[in-house]
């Protein structure tokens, strides 16, 4: 949502902290991201330059546990 030029989430996740009291521009910072709290959008496509997205998601259940 955020690449989709979602300005609101954007705001959110300024605000954004864990439970370490870590925000989420820090977190994003010590994973190699360089970016400020204006930066976000940067990460916006422009509108129509992709017609669809997948979100891909692992399986953390009891079967991924189990193997």
């Amino acid at each position: 949502r955020l690449m989709a030029g979602d300005e609101a989430l954007a705001q959110l996740l300024l605000g954004t902290v864990d439970s370490h009291n870590i925000s989420f521009i820090e977190a994003a910072r010590s994973a190699g991201y360089m970016m400020g709290q204006q930066e976000l959008s940067s990460v916006f496509l422009d509108h129509g330059s992709y017609s669809s997205f997948v979100e891909l998601h692992i399986e953390q259940g009891p079967i991924l546990e189990e193997e």
